[in-house]
């Protein structure tokens, strides 16, 4: 586990131009960066408003347990589109 966060802090380091050490300093104490800290950061690019532009197609993709007709698998993902999708 000390590997895989080491290898994180690294990478962490490495993309946003801070410290290795305070990156280790900020995972140690399990700091939590709201959305403009995280863009000061170097964490993420752009802070949107809103998750998907309107008219964005949607798409769910469910789980489903045990087979559904026959020769079907026994489990599988189950994508269905929105009701005015499928006009």
């Amino acid at each position: 586990m000390r590997i895989d966060a080491k290898n994180i802090a690294q990478v962490i380091s490495a993309n946003t131009g801070k410290s290795f050490e305070e990156v280790v300093g900020a995972m140690q104490t399990r700091t939590t960066l709201n959305p403009e800290s995280a863009k000061a950061w170097g964490l993420v690019h752009e802070i949107k408003s809103e998750l998907f532009e309107i008219g964005a197609e949607l798409i769910s993709i469910q789980y489903v347990s045990g087979p559904r007709d026959k020769g079907a698998a026994p489990s599988m993902l189950d994508v269905r589109r929105t009701a005015d999708e499928q006009e």
